[in-house]
């Protein structure tokens, strides 16, 4: 579930609250969160991309929720759901616009390119990194098996 902002409650369309002024009602209070799904995040992603994003953070932002919102519902919902083609390719799409366009750090880019299924790009990137944080080279050992698995899934850290 992702805050992009809110999907209004009257049209049914979706906005960017950082677009939107605060206001403050006397007697009315809303308690809508702005928490959507992965449905509802294809279809605002599909809506603002139509209309055009405000800058390149908003796009950013937008792309990026998307991306994990594939990423939870098909992988760490308690209810796996079984991957639409359709679906991938969007995700794949988002992958690849926030590996060339906001992504510097290697160690991401690798984690990126293994998610959309690039393998290839995935070690490149890992062979062009270098770390003596202890940390950071557990991380780099768990994507090197995971690639060579020839997994997607995103893991967790720890």
């Amino acid at each position: 579930l992702y805050h992009l902002g809110q999907k209004c409650p009257h049209c049914g369309k979706y906005f960017d609250r950082t677009r939107q002024e605060e206001k403050f009602a006397e007697d009315e209070y809303s308690c809508e969160r702005g928490i959507l799904t992965f449905q509802e995040m294809k279809e605002a992603f599909s809506q603002i991309s139509e209309e055009g994003f405000a800058d390149i953070q908003e796009e950013f932002r937008i792309r990026l929720m998307l991306f994990h919102a594939y990423n939870d519902f098909h992988y760490r919902s308690k209810n796996q759901h079984s991957v639409d083609p359709d679906d991938f390719n969007l995700f794949v799409e988002q992958g690849q616009w926030l590996i060339q366009n906001a992504i510097t750090d290697n160690i991401v880019k690798a984690e990126f390119y293994r998610e959309i299924g690039d393998f290839n790009n995935a070690t490149l990137c890992l062979n062009e990194t270098h770390t003596d944080d202890e940390f950071l080279k557990g991380i780099v050992k768990k994507i090197e098996e995971k690639i060579e698995a020839k997994e997607t899934q995103v893991f967790r850290i720890r």
